[in-house]
């Protein structure tokens, strides 16, 4: 026997070793490149959107068997589909019904009932004489509810079309409501038929409107829904004298006490007359209006309103210069000078503090402000343009603000 044959060819072993840890290498170089690529160490051939595509479909599966459980529990275990017309008359027919509950059977149709009028009522070819039939039909279904539906979302929008289209007895009897609940003006929406009737109304029911909140103009400028009605009874008071008996009750305790009090009608309104005739009440009235304006301003009254511009210039008329600085900064005037000079008070306020100021804060006014076209168009904005031109000295800077 020969020896060579006996022993093995070493030559044909290192090879198959190397074969070997080859395909090993292979396997683990696979397996990690399925790792990276989002697989999460699955086997190899898996798929995980095969996975979540599963699960989704075992989601909706779910979520079918739980919608067939409702409607088993709503209709039968019939198999056949529901009628969803008459599904949706019963869930409309128990909607109906709590409100009933809620509201009261005859509440609730003499809304319904108003309601179905006020859609003939608004449509813009609906006739005067039919106006006036529907307006009077709508009336009487209201007539002895104006309080409690004067607040409410869909009927103080009924009441607010009545002002316009009802006669001068309707609009009375809405006046009357006010006169009787003068807190309904704070209200979100009986704010908005206040303001109806301010419009449509006549001389004389305006007239006693304002008489009923003289003695509240001072809640009426710091609350968000009264402030609106403030303004327009500014706007539509008949001289100087009515916008500054609106003010008076503005002026604080101390007004009230040594001037109101005593003379209910004096004869000079303004706040100058009164510190004149009563030096002594001075210190407390500008101390009550200097927290007045800032809490004005704090509760964001808008910078156009009339009784801004009002209370601002009585101030103005007779403090000193540091008490003027200080409201001047704390209404931030200089920044609003051209959004103030649209009223006749306000164009007063806008020249004091444009001839009050250095020359460097009045260059900086006039590099902010508004179209000069616009303001010299305005009834009382082109008194300030005057004031400006007769007060500015820097002819280059005027030049480029005119043009």
């Amino acid at each position: 026997m020969d020896l060579s044959d006996s022993i093995p060819d070493l030559e044909n072993l290192s090879l198959k070793v190397k074969q070997e840890k080859q395909k090993v290498l292979k396997v683990s170089k696979k397996s990690n490149s399925n790792k990276s690529n989002g697989s999460g160490g699955l086997p190899v051939g898996s798929n995980r959107t095969q996975s979540t595509a599963g699960n989704k479909r075992r989601w909706d599966e779910n979520i079918g068997n739980s919608s067939n459980s409702k409607r088993i529990r709503e209709h039968g275990e019939s198999n056949e589909k529901p009628n969803w017309k008459e599904y949706k008359q019963e869930k409309k027919a128990i909607k109906v019904e709590r409100k009933k509950s809620d509201k009261g059977a005859e509440e609730y149709d003499i809304v319904q009932s108003s309601k179905e009028i006020w859609e003939d009522l608004r449509r813009k070819d609906c006739s005067a004489e039919r106006k006036l039939n529907l307006s009077a039909a709508l009336y009487e279904l209201i007539k002895g509810n104006l309080t409690k539906f004067m607040n409410t979302h869909d009927m103080s929008r009924v009441i607010e079309t009545l002002m316009g289209t009802g006669t001068v007895q309707m609009r009375e009897e809405v006046l009357q409501t006010f006169k009787s609940n003068p807190e309904k003006i704070y209200e979100k929406y009986s704010h908005f038929v206040a303001l109806k009737l301010l419009r449509h109304a006549n001389t004389s029911q305006r007239k006693q409107f304002c008489e009923i909140y003289y003695s509240l103009t001072s809640s009426l400028a710091a609350r968000e829904y009264s402030r609106d009605v403030l303004e327009i009874m500014f706007e539509q008071a008949q001289n100087e004298r009515h916008r500054l008996k609106l003010l008076q009750h503005m002026y604080g305790n101390a007004y009230y006490e040594t001037w109101l009090k005593i003379n209910n009608n004096p004869s000079d309104l303004t706040l100058k007359a009164h510190i004149q005739a009563k030096p002594s009440a001075r210190k407390k009235i500008m101390e009550h209006l200097e927290a007045f304006i800032g809490k004005l301003v704090d509760k964001n009254m808008p910078i156009g309103y009339h009784a801004f511009h009002g209370i601002i210039q009585q101030y103005l008329s007779v403090s000193t210069p540091e008490e003027s600085e200080r409201i001047i900064e704390r209404a931030k005037l200089r920044e609003e000078l051209y959004n103030i000079s649209q009223t006749k008070a306000g164009a007063n306020v806008a020249m004091q503090v444009f001839w009050n100021t250095s020359a460097k804060d009045r260059k900086s006014i006039l590099k902010n402000f508004g179209s000069v076209s616009e303001l010299a168009c305005n009834q009382y904005g082109h008194v300030v343009l005057l004031a400006i031109i007769d007060s500015l000295d820097d002819t280059v800077l005027l030049k480029k603000v005119s043009l």
